[in-house]
């Protein structure tokens, strides 16, 4: 069956739920929302503490076993203007022995006067890195690399008006070791980066926010300007420039949410491969691995519809397009050359959290290359919205 196919069956299988629970008498509904009640708020409590597990499997990595923890909290209870913070944590270990953690921390607090936020990621696990990609009509050289590497990015944000926001970031990055297969094209290859390092850089901030939610958003727009230098004057083994434009918007039309992303990320200067902007993942074009396409340049968009079905249940549909380039001027012929990677899928949502709206995320996702008519699929699981 092929992944279109896939994903229409599973929309109609979405409205098929959604209208036959519209269906149901009101007294039905009535009745069945209060022996609800009980169940939902053992349900809630437990999912607020305890962790959710993740098993994945890849040829590269064979089973990978872990288990992940978002909690949404008020760090002042008297304090009711502050949006909730939140604190996550997951860590995951493979068969073979590869390993990852990630910690991240978001903190508001002063009456939604500041932000503070930061994690740390600290990987040995394997990645596919290319040489090439979807936007190019060459084959594409790819091979297994297993990167051991700690990231660590802090920001602040102090609100100078209602919804506008200054700031800035620190990021520190350190490859202290990228292995790669003995004799193989990363082996041969020299391109720029290849010893690792570390990347240290400091960015300034600026930021409109009217969203509603920032984890589950029925309405209001959201713009990130973001600007990082790195210079060796800060400990810094590469010097760059990278610019950052994150627009988002939402609507609310009756029980349908309408999101809508732009992403623009650019980079000048000598930046090492591993630090090139990524397009794919599990927030932006979902249906590519992050990393698996990459260069200097990267534009993408998308726009998901989301729908509570019934219980603690909701979908989401989405589509996506995006492109990478050297530069702004190779991307000018993006449309007439067919130089467009496209992802679609859908996902089901689970609520967790009611009072902060946090929902368990997972996604089936599928990428299309429209130079090179290859189909790439992915699935994503994960606290939170994709945007």
């Amino acid at each position: 069956m092929k992944p279109i196919q896939q994903l229409i069956i599973f929309i109609i299988l979405l409205n098929v739920i959604n209208v036959n629970a519209q269906l149901i008498s009101k007294a039905k509904r009535d009745s069945l929302k209060s022996k609800f009640i009980k169940v939902n708020d053992k349900v809630y409590k437990i999912m607020q503490v305890a962790p959710a597990p993740i098993i994945t499997y890849s040829s590269e990595t064979s089973l990978v076993f872990g288990l992940a923890i978002f909690r949404g909290y008020d760090l002042n209870k008297n304090d009711t203007i502050s949006r909730a913070s939140s604190a996550s944590a997951t860590a995951a270990i493979s068969l073979y022995g590869q390993f990852y953690t990630i910690l991240s921390n978001t903190t508001y607090f002063g009456k939604n006067k500041n932000i503070l936020s930061g994690s740390l990621d600290f990987e040995i696990y394997p990645h596919v890195w290319y040489i090439s990609n979807g936007t190019s009509n060459n084959d594409d050289f790819s091979e297994l690399v297993s990167p051991h590497y700690i990231t660590i990015p802090i920001k602040y944000l102090r609100q100078i008006k209602p919804k506008f926001y200054l700031g800035a970031s620190y990021n520190y990055d350190n490859y202290f070791k990228i292995d790669y297969v003995k004799d193989g094209l990363f082996d041969t290859l020299n391109f720029y980066g290849k010893a690792g390092g570390i990347n240290s850089g400091i960015g300034i901030i600026t930021q409109f926010d009217s969203r509603d939610n920032q984890f589950t958003t029925y309405s209001g727009s959201y713009l990130n300007l973001e600007a990082i230098f790195y210079s060796n004057a800060i400990g810094s083994d590469y010097s760059y420039n990278k610019y950052i434009v994150d627009f988002r918007t939402f609507r609310k039309i009756k029980n349908t949410i309408i999101g809508y992303q732009l992403y623009n990320e650019s980079i000048f200067g000598d930046v090492p491969l591993y630090n090139h902007a990524q397009l794919g993942g599990s927030y932006r074009m979902r249906g590519f691995y992050y990393g698996q396409i990459r260069d200097k340049v990267l534009i993408d968009t998308q726009a998901e519809l989301r729908r509570h079905l019934f219980w603690l249940i909701s979908g989401a549909t989405f589509f996506g397009m995006g492109t990478v380039g050297t530069n702004y001027s190779s991307l000018e012929n993006t449309f007439k050359e067919r130089r467009l990677l496209y992802s679609y899928g859908g996902g089901i949502r689970v609520t967790v959290d009611p009072v902060h709206r946090i929902n368990i995320r997972l996604d089936v996702a599928f990428g299309y290359d429209q130079l090179n008519g290859r189909n790439h699929q992915a699935i994503f699981f994960g606290f939170s919205e994709g945007f």
